[in-house]
């Protein structure tokens, strides 16, 4: 369930995010509270105004004054190293953030690249792609968990499909959704990217095929 899957990655999202300040051990202070979550949920194109000043444009976010949208690619969605500013496609949806999660709900957390070896292994329950079968990912299912991803990182207690009155859960997955759509080439290189990493029927960690 989503409630499941939300513990499971709340768990272990600072950690994932490699977090160091241990203010954000605590939820509250999250979000755009602080400057290492913010740079998450901001899309690419607004890290040089948050980074030239952080504070101030943290006070423009928190007030929306700066607004986003259910619309927007968020950079914790991204591998930055392939970005191109002005371009929303290269990176996206290959973020090492967003792997770690997504592996985190399908074959746990031991079978991320930030767990300590040995580390939650052989808790005695099957992983859940082992327990539904999966060999594949969909772009669906990462787009999902990119949602509740969001979530972890923001400061809001409780989940709710709506964040204020620009963000909504089911038109960010649908905005993405429609892309991919609209774009079978861009789709198919994504998804061969991320079945790159499938879950073995016979192991508990996604495995890099040659």
């Amino acid at each position: 369930s989503r409630g499941d899957d939300i513990g499971r990655l709340k768990l272990h999202v600072v950690t994932i995010a490699q977090f160091k300040d241990v203010r954000l051990t605590r939820k509250a202070n999250r979000g755009m509270n602080h400057l290492k979550t913010a740079e998450m949920l901001v899309p690419p194109r607004l890290l040089p105004q948050l980074r030239a000043d952080p504070e101030g444009f943290l006070d423009l976010l928190r007030t929306n004054n700066v607004r986003i949208f259910s619309s927007d690619w968020l950079t914790m969605m991204y591998d930055m190293s392939l970005y191109c500013p002005g371009q929303n496609k290269p990176g996206f949806l290959r973020g090492k953030f967003l792997l770690n999660m997504v592996k985190t709900i399908f074959t746990g957390f031991s079978s991320t690249d930030v767990a300590e070896p040995g580390a939650y292994a052989g808790q005695g329950r099957p992983n859940v792609a082992k327990k539904h079968g999966m060999t594949s990912i969909t772009i669906n299912a990462v787009i999902y968990i990119a949602a509740l991803a969001r979530f972890t990182l923001t400061s809001y207690s409780k989940w709710s499909d709506m964040d204020g009155d620009d963000w909504n859960c089911h038109d960010f997955i649908k905005f993405i959704l429609d892309f991919a759509h609209q774009d079978a080439a861009w789709t198919d290189e994504v998804t061969g990217y991320w079945n790159k990493y499938y879950p073995s029927s016979h192991a508990s960690s996604f495995h890099m095929l040659n």
